[in-house]
């Protein structure tokens, strides 16, 4: 009979990347420290703010919040992803934090491509999360369970993570485009 391995309650959050391993126990010490300190569990990915350090915490959390005060973003406070549009004449381009899975960005083209030029890129920013699809979510997936693991989230991806990704940038480049260009 196979023993479970057992991990350290209170080692903290393991920062990516670790040579001593539990980092795939973070969101379990996270679930943990949310029941000891009688706080209530966040149901989806945009009740959580992310820190330099790769861990997701919760936006009323005034205890982490100190605790990783130096790893907050002092200006634009990250839920999950950030994007960048910027244009050059009539063509947008449009940077996306992350791993975002190509059916993603392949929808965002599809929206403009009859209209404009559009050049979509990944890998952009710190946080190198992976972005899934609708049906990376449903199969559970590397991809859509991976936040749980590095980024010590009790909850994973919602199945609209997908459309609110595409909804979201969309909306981005169609007010970068729409404003004149700049000489």
């Amino acid at each position: 009979m196979k023993r479970a391995k057992k991990f350290p309650k209170d080692a903290g959050l393991v920062t990516y990347p670790n040579e001593d391993g539990y980092r795939e126990t973070n969101w379990v010490r996270m679930l943990l420290y949310w029941y000891d300190n009688k706080l209530p569990f966040p149901t989806k990915t945009t009740d959580l703010v992310c820190t330099d350090d790769t861990f997701l915490i919760d936006k009323n959390d005034a205890k982490m919040h100190e605790k990783f005060a130096a790893s907050l973003p002092d200006e634009f406070q990250c839920e999950y992803e950030e994007v960048i549009v910027s244009r050059i004449g009539p063509m947008a381009l449009v940077a996306m934090q992350g791993e975002v899975c190509a059916p993603i960005g392949a929808r965002i083209k599809d929206a403009f491509r009859r209209n404009m030029p559009i050049m979509v890129f990944g890998y952009m920013g710190e946080h190198n999360l992976y972005i899934p699809t609708r049906e990376l979510v449903r199969l559970q997936a590397y991809q859509g369970i991976v936040i749980q693991i590095q980024y010590a989230s009790p909850v994973g991806w919602a199945p609209e993570v997908e459309d609110e990704m595409v909804k979201g940038v969309t909306n981005i480049v169609k007010s970068v485009m729409a404003e004149p260009p700049k000489n």
